[in-house]
């Protein structure tokens, strides 16, 4: 009896670290994935840099080790337990008051996070304890993941509060459990010393690159399952494999992964390398089922690595090769940035433009040397240090290992099943069939003026107008410095809309994306002519609006001091209006003037009539239409939930061919029938640009009616 209560406690013990390392691990991941958008937020705003972009060097806080105190203290019990309270109690940046606090306390949490983590890996940690630490890492990649679609693509912690102390909590509960069971582990010198000589033999740059590489391609591509098919999607009917439900795969790829791949030696393989370099390729290049399964692959691949990248880590020189890791995964980091922000860094851009094909190699070869060319010399060093081999040891899974990884999976496949469903959209039938409203807004990547999340109010603002068909722009957050969230995927769940989110995120743009209440019919995605600037998407789509068919134009045009790419954007606009054979909106970001050049090209070769010729204020968002009549447009203010207001424009269907337009213009409501109101959930007519952040409302005297 007393043997099996001791067993008994032992395995509870097991599950109990397990568990914590887990949970720890979570949140490691979420201070990490964290930091980028917030770095990134004062370049959003302010279109150049700022400064505030250096926080990013506390990832490099492992430096600090060099100090013998602080490395003292990070490989104590007690010390790595302070740490890792401090980067757990971090997570309550997302509670702060202004934005500089939270970057502040948030880039504190990964130092304090990354210290720890040199304290786990080289020597405060007992062997079995450091051994579930490393699993409790891979572990957490898919928690993370299924999680993420419990959330329809968002990240928990950083998008509900309650949720954020909920994990703040048992976090803190988990560094009691660690502080309470794990025993320091004690070496004398001369083991130090062998240690060191044997560490330093072998070549831990190559490592250093290796696991910085391996870092980012799982923030990259593999933070969320639906980046892989965002990569690779293509406009309606056929639109390639969708998140929803083909998500999945990447979660059970990544599970596969870690959990059967690397238990064997295909991970230090030549020829699994080059299958999932072939994968990387086919995900940049290949046409849309060609790209999603080379994602998939790759996936199988990325976590499969991972084991045996941390056994290489954990036989390197612990500071210098903890530090080139983070330093590699900055730059590749800024690489992602740089490929599509190129016409905004100060340097390097022209050489960086649309090269995401390149850096997926750069990021393979940095993974692939260091497994396979130190696959035999790893196994010698592993050989002459029996003595360590437990404390590096990582390909025999910890108690419990893979139910946890089958419970995770499981978990994210309820969730996936949970969401699934045959077009729950919302009911678009009207006691006006004739008439809609469109609408066009730039949602600045769903993160307010202030740099925190704003998909639930920016879904309440959508609603709330009324609005049929809606073009939004800067939609495409499928990037790690954005969040890699799907914006699409979430508002059309939410809202139960149709959506078409276009082109694909390998592209280079900054994003479009249609929601519409009606059927959409076919959609061609566009990267319009830009020799010189940003590449400016476009999606036309044919929309099936009660009966008739609409063709609709979402665009971002390119940034206003490229005047070359604007005059052959305007051109190509243009020449897609002048086809479009059913009447037709369009709903874009032009960057010109009322009256500019590239507005009357749009007008006089698309064909085109503007909503309101008379309202000289717009600079950026216009809304045109042919072969429809105009009933009212409105402004709506953005209450900082983007740089942009919201326009909305309500048309009718003509009732013969000679259906005159109207031109006369009220702003009394009572002039027109009560259902051609604009919702009064924004106020009524007002005539200066609305300044209070508190509440959406009219402005620039607006709203207006047109009469026959």
């Amino acid at each position: 009896m007393e043997t099996q209560a001791e067993e008994l406690m032992e395995g509870m013990a097991e599950w109990s670290a397990l568990l914590s390392e887990t949970l720890l691990g979570y949140i490691w991941l979420c201070l990490f994935h964290g930091l980028a958008p917030m770095v990134w937020f004062y370049p959003l705003n302010e279109l150049d840099i700022t400064g505030y972009e250096l926080f990013i060097v506390l990832l490099l806080s492992p430096l600090l080790l060099v100090i013998p105190p602080v490395r003292y203290f990070a490989t104590s019990t007690v010390g790595l337990s302070i740490l890792r309270a401090v980067s757990v109690l971090c997570l309550a940046s997302f509670q702060a008051q202004t934005t500089l606090m939270r970057l502040i306390v948030l880039s504190v949490g990964c130092a304090a996070a990354n210290i720890a983590m040199f304290g786990i890996y080289y020597g405060g940690c007992r062997s079995r304890r450091r051994h579930t630490s490393v699993w409790g890492f891979l572990l957490a990649h898919i928690l993370l993941l299924s999680l993420r679609i419990w959330w329809v693509s968002l990240n928990a912690v950083w998008t509900d509060k309650n949720v954020n102390s909920l994990v703040l909590v048992l976090g803190l509960l988990s560094v009691v459990e660690f502080l309470y069971s794990n025993e320091e582990l004690k070496t004398t010198k001369q083991q130090r010393r062998e240690s060191t000589v044997a560490m330093e033999s072998s070549s831990w740059p190559l490592v250093g690159i290796g696991a910085g590489s391996l870092l980012f391609l799982t923030h990259w591509v593999y933070s969320e399952v639906s980046v892989v098919f965002r990569w690779a999607v293509s406009g309606h009917p056929d639109t390639g494999l969708e998140p929803n439900p083909w998500g999945v795969t990447v979660l059970i790829g990544s599970a596969v992964g870690v959990c059967v791949v690397s238990s064997t030696r295909l991970p230090t393989s030549v020829v699994w390398w080059c299958v999932s370099l072939v994968g990387g390729l086919n995900l940049c290049y290949s046409s849309v089922y060609l790209a999603a399964a080379g994602g998939i692959a790759l996936s199988v691949y990325t976590f499969s690595v991972w084991p045996a990248m941390i056994k290489l880590l954990m036989s390197s020189p612990g500071i210098r090769t903890l530090v080139l890791t983070f330093f590699v995964y900055i730059v590749h980091v800024l690489a992602a940035i740089w490929v599509v922000a190129y016409n905004f860094v100060p340097i390097g851009g022209a050489i960086a433009r649309e090269q995401t094909g390149p850096l997926m190699v750069v990021v393979m070869l940095g993974i692939g040397f260091p497994l396979v060319l130190q696959r035999k010399e790893h196994d010698d060093v592993m050989q002459r240090k029996r003595s360590r081999q437990e404390s590096c040891k990582t390909k025999s899974f910890p108690h419990g290992t893979k139910t946890v990884v089958i419970v995770f999976v499981v978990f994210g496949l309820v969730a996936m099943g949970a969401r699934y469903h045959h077009r729950n959209y919302v009911n678009a039938v009207s006691d006006h069939p004739d008439e809609f409203t469109s609408m066009i807004w730039t949602i600045h990547f769903a993160y307010d003026n202030y740099g925190w999340p704003s998909l639930e109010r920016m879904a309440t603002l959508i609603n709330n107008s009324g609005a049929d068909v809606i073009g939004l722009l800067e939609t495409d957050a499928s990037r790690p410095f954005l969040g890699n969230r799907d914006l699409t995927m979430w508002l059309e769940e939410r809202l139960g809309f149709y959506a078409d989110f276009g082109p694909a995120t390998r592209t280079h743009t900054w994003g479009a994306m249609l929601l519409s209440k009606h059927p959409i019919i076919s959609s061609n995605h566009h990267l319009l002519p830009s020799p010189e600037g940003e590449l400016a998407p476009a999606i036309s789509a044919t929309v099936n609006v009660s009966g008739k068919l609409v063709d609709f134009v979402v665009v971002h045009m390119g940034n206003d001091r490229d005047d070359l790419d604007r005059r052959l954007q305007a051109q190509e606009l243009a020449n897609i209006l002048r086809d479009f054979q059913n009447p037709a909106v369009f709903l874009g970001y032009v960057t010109s003037a009322p009256g500019s050049r590239d507005y009357k090209k749009l007008i006089s070769d698309g064909g085109v009539k503007d909503i309101d010729e008379t309202d000289m204020d717009r600079w950026c968002q216009y809304i045109f239409y042919k072969n429809l009549i105009r009933l009212g447009y409105a402004r709506i203010s953005h209450s900082g939930l983007s740089d942009t207001e919201a326009q909305l424009a309500k048309f009718r269907f003509t009732k013969s061919p000679d259906d005159a337009d109207h031109g006369r213009i009220t702003v009394y409501p009572e002039d027109v029938p009560e259902h051609l109101h604009f919702p009064s959930k924004f106020g009524s007519y007002y005539e200066q640009s609305y300044k209070r952040w508190d509440k959406h409302h009219y402005q620039d005297r607006t709203p207006k009616y047109f009469l026959p």
